[in-house]
């Protein structure tokens, strides 16, 4: 068994703060090897949501414009005008109605996106 009494009072001195240095040293170890690893499950979890979030948001922005553009048209038939130009209007925006509730991936949201479109559909029916 390993006995410091043949030591002189120095090393003996010198001793304890060597093992509180290398425990401290260990655990410092450890504890940036566990933290590395939480950064990459954290940064996938991150760059995910994030992808989600530009997702909804794109869908979003799209549908706004969409309706901004389907009421201009709709105000444009309630003032009396009419012909090619009102009717090629509606048919873009119904296309990119289409193309957004392709995009959408929630079974809820494209549920309220295709009624939406009927809504919209029966709208621009009535007003003309």
């Amino acid at each position: 068994m390993f006995r410091l009494s043949g030591f002189k009072i120095g090393p003996k001195l010198l001793a304890s703060p060597l093992l509180v240095l290398l425990f401290m040293l260990g655990m410092g170890v450890l504890t940036y090897s566990t933290l590395t690893n939480q950064r990459d499950v954290i940064y996938g979890q991150f760059e995910q949501n994030l992808y989600r979030y530009d997702a909804s948001a794109q869908i979003t922005l799209k549908l706004t414009s969409i309706h901004a553009e389907l009421y201009r048209v709709m105000n444009l038939i309630s003032m009396g005008m009419e012909g090619e130009a009102i009717q090629t209007q509606i048919d873009q925006s119904m296309a990119l109605l289409e193309e957004v509730k392709q995009q959408i991936e929630s079974e809820a949201l494209h549920q309220l996106v295709t009624s939406y479109v009927t809504n919209v559909q029966d709208a621009v029916d009535m007003a003309e």
